[in-house]
């Protein structure tokens, strides 16, 4: 029986297709096993995956159908939408989650209008989703104890929305955004809030240069909108002494993905060219390899 109960996804945008390869390895080695997981505690891209383990399918089916669904075909933009990126803050609303999950959900007679509590219910497993409240300037912990009643898919958008790509969520003075400005990596939450061993916590980190980036002629909107948010948070956190909470811990078993951090572009080309989504699952499969391959060697010198 695998000794992993609790995950720990960080986001990172296109990434998710990294994912899909990371666990489809993990699966097959029977490193973990869906039926020991307690918790899992996602951002962004991570918090997508988490959702997908929490449904329970064969992995198997899961990689299938994110390289060979014709997401071209249905997240087509059209040009008046694409017109009124401004006036929408985004290309794409909840119409995106519904069409990543409608198929998965019905399959497991669950509705798109399922709550985070009824998904608990489903999957037993305590799925931690986190946003950014762009008012208040503070993280939020979205789960079946704290937000029982909102829909899963709104949760999975609250913690999604890249600025342009996303539209986010406002509602009752309250506007929800990447959850990957604050706490990309939920590490911190996961062992405060369980009480675990930390052997007992399998974490996917991404590296990338989002934290450090500079701005330059070739940076976009979404580029400043990250930047000017980071050091903002960066700034506030060293006056008041404190981390920003995704930049700390280090796990025995954490799968370090090294990437070329969230581009509008590259998430776009994934979306909508299958090879570039069978490459990166690819990349996440030898990611996953290499991560067991030093496990055994470290078991061995350790004996």
């Amino acid at each position: 029986m695998s000794i992993i109960n609790y995950l720990v996804l960080s986001g990172g945008g296109q990434t998710l297709f990294n994912y899909i390869g990371i666990f489809q390895t993990l699966f097959k080695s029977e490193y973990i096993d869906i039926n020991s997981i307690k918790s899992i505690y996602g951002t962004s891209s991570g918090a997508i995956i988490g959702a997908f383990l929490c449904l329970k399918y064969e992995w198997d089916d899961i990689v299938d159908y994110i390289i060979r669904c014709p997401w071209e075909n249905k997240l087509k933009v059209g040009i008046n939408k694409a017109l009124k990126i401004f006036e929408y803050n985004g290309l794409y609303d909840d119409d995106l989650f519904i069409c990543i999950f409608k198929s998965l959900l019905c399959g497991k007679n669950l509705t798109i209008d399922v709550t985070m509590k009824e998904f608990y219910e489903y999957s037993n497993i305590n799925l931690h989703v986190f946003t950014f409240e762009i008012n208040d300037f503070i993280k939020v912990d979205i789960s079946h104890k704290t937000h029982p009643d909102l829909k899963l898919l709104d949760a999975l958008r609250m913690s999604c929305s890249i600025p342009l790509l996303i539209k986010p969520i406002c509602c009752d003075g309250k506007c929800y955004i990447d959850g990957g400005i604050q706490v990309n990596y939920p590490l911190s939450e996961c062992l405060e809030n369980e009480g675990c061993n930390e052997v007992n916590v399998l974490g996917v980190k991404n590296f990338n240069n989002n934290i450090l980036k500079q701005i330059n002629s070739d940076s976009n909107i979404t580029d400043y909108f990250h930047v000017i948010l980071k050091r903002t948070l960066k700034v506030l956190s060293q006056m008041k002494n404190e981390h920003v909470n995704d930049l700390t811990n280090d796990l025995t078993n954490e799968i370090q993905l090294y990437t070329e951090g969230i581009s509008f572009e590259i998430i776009m080309d994934a979306l909508f060219d299958k090879d570039k989504r069978k490459q990166m699952v690819n990349t996440g499969t030898s990611t996953a390899d290499l991560f067991l391959q030093y496990n055994k060697k470290i078991r061995r010198d350790d004996r």
